[in-house]
C-alpha cells in the first residue's frame, strides 16, 4: 500500500513539474506572439499608407481629371490618417496606430488632399480624383 501511495505522490509531482513548464513556455510565447502581432500590423499599415500615397502621387502626375481607385485591407488598430504638413513642395501623412505606434510617408510634391474615408479594419475601394491643379479628393466604399 505504501507504494502506491508514493507513486501517485511522484506522478503528482511530475505533473504539478510539467505543468510549471508548460505555463512558462505559454507565457514568453505569448510576448514573443503580441510584439509579431504589432510587427505585423506596422507592416501592413505601412503598405496601405504606401498605397494610397502612391494613389495620390499618380493622380497629381497625370493632371486634372485623372482619376484612380485601389483596393485596400486596414489592419486593426488605426486611429487616425491625417495630412499633416504640406510645405516646401512635401506632403507628409501620418497613420496613427493604437499605442504609441505611427507610420508616416513623405512625397515631394505640393497637393491639398480633400475627402475622407473610413479607417476602420476591414476592405475597401478607394478613390483618388484629381479635380483641379493643387488639389486631390480621396474617398472610399466599404466591399
Amino acid at each position: 500500500m505504501k507504494k502506491r501511495g508514493q507513486s501517485s505522490l511522484e506522478m503528482a509531482i511530475l505533473l504539478a513539474g510539467g505543468l510549471l513548464f508548460l505555463t512558462t513556455v505559454i507565457i514568453i510565447n505569448q510576448d514573443v506572439l503580441n510584439t509579431v502581432q504589432s510587427q505585423f500590423r506596422i507592416t501592413r499599415s505601412t503598405a496601405v499608407l504606401d498605397d494610397v500615397g502612391n494613389a495620390i502621387e499618380s493622380a497629381y502626375q497625370q493632371g486634372v481629371g485623372a482619376k484612380n481607385r485601389l483596393y485596400v485591407n486596414f489592419p486593426s488598430g488605426i486611429t487616425n490618417i491625417s495630412v499633416v504638413s504640406v510645405n516646401n513642395n512635401n506632403i507628409t501623412i501620418v497613420m496613427n496606430l493604437t499605442g504609441n505606434d505611427f507610420v508616416f510617408r513623405t512625397f515631394s510634391f505640393n497637393v491639398s488632399v480633400l475627402g475622407n474615408f473610413s479607417v476602420q479594419e476591414g476592405s475597401r475601394w478607394i478613390t483618388v480624383e484629381n479635380i483641379d491643379p493643387s488639389n486631390v479628393r480621396i474617398y472610399g466604399d466599404y466591399v
